[in-house]
Parts: C-alpha cells; sequence; structure tokens
C-alpha cells in the first residue's frame, strides 16, 4: 500500500522537514513541493509525525487493514488525526491525499527587535554598568584635576591623610 502526502510549509523550511513513519528506521523527506510518498506499507497501524523548524504539525495514525471486494481483498488506509490528550485516534480524514497543514508556527513575532532587546539586556548587566562607570571616572577625574589650580590643588591633598606632597615640584 503506498500513501500519499503533501506538508504545506514555506519553501525555506521544506527542506529541513522531515516525515517520520512508525517501523522506519530513516525519515522521508517531501520535495520541493512538499509532497511526499510512502511505498510498500503492510497491513498494520502506524504514527505518522511531521517535524518542522518553524511548525508544529498534527499527527496521524494509519490503519491498513485488509478490506473484502467483489474482486478480492485489498488494503485500504483509515486516516486519523492523532489526539495527545487523550492517546487514541480523532477525526477521520477522508481524502486519497493527506494534505498536513502546519497548527502553529514556532518562530517568535518578536524577533526584528531582539538585537535591541539583546542590547538593553546588555546595558542591564551590573558587570556592563560597574564597568562603565568605572571607565567614565578614569577619563573624567584627569580631566577635573587639570582644571584646579595649584592651591584648590594643594588643600584638596592636605585634606587627605598621606596625600602632603612629599616633594616640592620645581616650577
Amino acid at each position: 500500500m503506498d500513501i500519499f502526502g503533501k506538508v504545506d510549509a514555506p519553501e525555506s523550511s521544506l527542506m529541513r522537514t522531515q516525515i517520520y513513519l512508525t517501523g522506519r528506521e530513516h525519515p522521508i523527506y517531501p520535495n520541493s513541493s512538499g509532497h511526499f510518498q510512502i511505498n510498500n506499507l503492510s497491513k498494520g497501524e502506524y504514527l505518522l509525525r511531521v517535524l518542522g523548524p518553524e511548525h508544529v504539525y498534527d499527527s496521524y495514525i494509519l490503519q491498513i487493514a485488509e478490506q473484502e471486494s467483489k474482486d478480492g481483498t485489498r488494503l485500504v488506509c483509515k486516516k486519523r488525526i492523532f489526539d495527545f490528550k487523550t492517546g487514541k485516534p480523532g477525526a477521520i480524514v477522508n481524502s486519497y491525499v493527506l494534505n498536513i497543514k502546519p497548527l502553529y508556527s514556532t518562530k517568535a513575532e518578536s524577533d526584528n527587535y531582539d538585537g535591541l532587546q539583546n542590547l538593553l539586556s546588555l546595558l542591564k548587566n551590573p558587570l556592563v554598568l560597574i564597568s562603565a562607570v568605572s571607565l567614565g571616572i578614569t577619563f573624567v577625574l584627569p580631566m577635573l584635576q587639570e582644571s584646579l589650580d595649584a592651591e584648590a590643588m594643594e588643600e584638596i591633598t592636605g585634606s587627605i591623610p598621606g596625600g602632603k606632597l612629599s616633594f616640592k615640584p620645581e616650577a
């Protein structure tokens, strides 16, 4: 029995979208238009899961059984959406091609603001704040000392213990 399907996904994520089927070792990849085909399924029950980088998809239960007809027996596939809450098959899918649509996107809508948000979070970091204040003080204090005259400088250094100059600078 062959199963045909189509995954609705943006072309950018189709290359990384994978389809897993219980009992198969390797994933199935959709083609560039999103179509895929699973060949030679025998009688049984299978869980089909679609994993994509940008979207979350429903999982499906494929029940392949023999059905008697006037021409003999043939394999028939019943497709149902898998309900994760109950762990049982849910709604029946009545189409020959399994059309798999995304439930929701996994990408955040504020991706455009990530650069600005990272910069603001960096400025809120205490280590960055302390470094910025220390760097600012090292540039501002020498400029303040240069603007003081000799008498004011003598007064400031004299009031600090151990701040008196032991040698007199030559003028």
